[in-house]
């Protein structure tokens, strides 16, 4: 306790340090900004593969794990894929110049 008597608990709905400010959401659940660049990469490999059968295969994913990335599920393997996927759309991108 503070000596006004006041608790030394943070705010919850204080803004974090380093985070824009508002709330960004994907699958319906607030995310940080590393994260949301990579959904970004992620909407530009689907429109550049809009099979999703194909991109599973080039990300070494399965399709389920990959759909599941379209609803803002399995983060650590998308943290985890984001150099691949970041290479991927970089080459499908050249090759479409």
């Amino acid at each position: 306790m503070f000596n006004d008597g006041t608790s030394k608990k943070l705010d919850q709905s204080a803004q974090p340090s380093g985070m824009p400010a508002g709330s960004a959401t994907r699958g319906g659940r607030t995310q940080d900004a590393a994260i949301l660049a990579l959904f970004e990469v992620h909407d530009r490999l689907r429109d550049l593969q809009p099979d999703p059968d194909e991109r599973a295969k080039l990300l070494g994913v399965t399709p389920a794990v990959e759909a599941a990335w379209i609803e803002g599920r399995m983060l650590p393997v998308l943290r985890a894929r984001g150099a691949t996927m970041r290479s991927l759309v970089a080459r499908l991108e050249y090759d479409v110049k």
